[in-house]
């Protein structure tokens, strides 16, 4: 499956792009949350992401920054550059709770990840937001930081990409794992690239 990622003159316009779904239930999963979501990229500043979760009261143990939001409800977004020549096989992991949690990374597989900075110039930016039915994440990931961790990236009409979005709880009791792309393996594992969406500049 092909997602394809609008470029738009400002985040204002965030909601003329096409609309992702998270409906593919695994690894047993049979209900969860509906969640839904925006991605669209800006020339010369980055990518903007909206996703929004139609769940009340969810969830939301940790209060530290870059702690395990995987075990409350969470939501998930993850990134490969997979055109650029230097580091093909680096991917990024953005995992946000309800209150403002933030669990970022970056590395080449499931171990020895690095935290992405959270604070300073040219970091990720996010917004946490809460309805009586439904929670919501907006994300700003600069194309500066992306720079730094592709040295040769070139983002433009027609450039490709690939990434994926999930909905995920690892709390025994509400326990449940949600993917836009599916990810056809035994074990709950959403670390793998080869699975993700292929994504295209639009």
């Amino acid at each position: 499956m092909q997602y394809q990622v609008k470029i738009i003159s400002s985040k204002n316009k965030l909601h003329t792009c096409s609309r992702f779904e998270i409906t593919n239930g695994l690894w047993g999963t049979q209900k969860f949350p509906h969640t839904f979501g925006y991605l669209g990229f800006v020339p010369d500043e980055g990518f903007y992401l909206s996703m929004t979760c139609e769940e009340t009261n969810p969830y939301a143990a940790c209060h530290i920054q870059q702690g395990p939001v995987c075990k409350d409800s969470a939501m998930e977004f993850f990134l490969q550059c997979h055109q650029t020549a230097a580091n093909p096989d680096l991917y990024l992991n953005i995992e946000f709770n309800s209150v403002g949690i933030m669990h970022a990374k970056y590395g080449n597989s499931r171990s020895g990840r690095r935290p992405l900075p959270l604070e300073g110039e040219n970091t990720l930016t996010w917004a946490s937001h809460i309805k009586d039915d439904c929670w919501s994440e907006e994300v700003f990931l600069p194309l500066a930081l992306l720079e730094k961790l592709y040295p040769d990236l070139i983002f433009r009409r027609g450039s490709r990409f690939k990434c994926n979005f999930y909905k995920i709880s690892e709390t025994p009791a509400i326990e449940h794992y949600a993917a836009y792309a599916p990810l056809p393996v035994k074990e709950p594992d959403f670390h793998l690239p080869e699975f993700f969406s292929e994504a295209i500049l639009v």
